[in-house]
């Protein structure tokens, strides 16, 4: 139970990743706003933490929007009484080579990735102000490395890393800790996403590709994600600062080798 008492922030949160960590912040409870743009997975998540006797409430939110943020933020704290833990997790992905990507397309991307965690680390410093707390940010192996047809998703990701780092600077002296994690390939419906214009044989030769991409051999999951940002936030984690943390199975080391 290392957040017994806590208010704590966790968008992105209506599937993937972000369920799984609100999900395992009310199990060792924390009181969790659920914010997402989709009222039915966020609802869904709420719906699940109760059933399991934790402690959440839903609220929409287009992180790309900083004034909605920032709503978001005093609604959150209002209900939960502080925030003392942000875990900004919301990501959109748009692969295609970037001479064919719309402006509009950018643009999206770079605000709901980038300018979303931006928003997200603001109004939570802000509210964590004179009190304390950690801020963990959701990057992604492809802000360490390249792949094709990613540069944009690439760019938002890697620019959170270089954010979170510099963030460090302001937020220490304010008793706020400023983490990312990097995830590798995770079975969220992100992936499914990607796979979803591929026949059977298709996504079995995709599948098997990522799977034979890192020396574990095998895809991650969301809990495991989860379990590195709850570590993260907590305590245990409290000369943490400033820095990216690869979870990945070995996929950024295996590339480099």
């Amino acid at each position: 139970m290392r957040f017994a008492g806590k208010g704590v922030i966790v968008t992105g949160a209506a599937s993937g990743i972000g369920r799984a960590t609100a999900r395992a912040f009310a199990a060792e409870g924390a009181r969790v706003t659920v914010a997402d743009l989709d009222p039915v997975g966020g609802e869904e998540t709420v719906a699940q933490i109760a059933a399991a006797g934790g402690t959440a409430r839903f609220l929409p939110v287009d992180v790309a929007s900083g004034a909605q943020v920032g709503e978001m933020v005093a609604q959150a704290v209002a209900w939960m009484g502080a925030l003392d833990v942000m875990h900004s997790n919301v990501g959109i992905d748009h692969y295609q080579p970037l001479v064919e990507m719309s402006d509009a397309d950018i643009q999206r991307v770079l605000g709901v990735n980038l300018a979303g965690m931006i928003f997200c680390a603001k109004y939570a410093l802000r509210a964590m102000e004179g009190r304390g707390g950690a801020i963990v940010l959701t990057s992604s192996v492809q802000g360490l490395i390249g792949l094709p047809h990613c540069a944009v998703y690439a760019a938002t990701k890697a620019g959170i890393i270089g954010f979170t780092r510099t963030l460090s600077i302001e937020a220490g002296p304010r008793g706020v800790r400023v983490n990312a994690v990097c995830p590798g390939t995770i079975d969220t419906p992100m992936l499914a996403a990607a796979m979803k214009d591929l026949n059977l044989e298709g996504r079995e030769q995709f599948l098997e590709s990522v799977r034979g991409g890192n020396p574990l051999h095998r895809i991650g999951t969301p809990e495991e994600i989860a379990a590195t940002v709850l570590f993260l936030a907590s305590d245990q984690a409290s000369y943490i600062h400033g820095t990216a943390v690869v979870a990945d199975g070995g996929y950024v080391a295996w590339k480099k080798f």
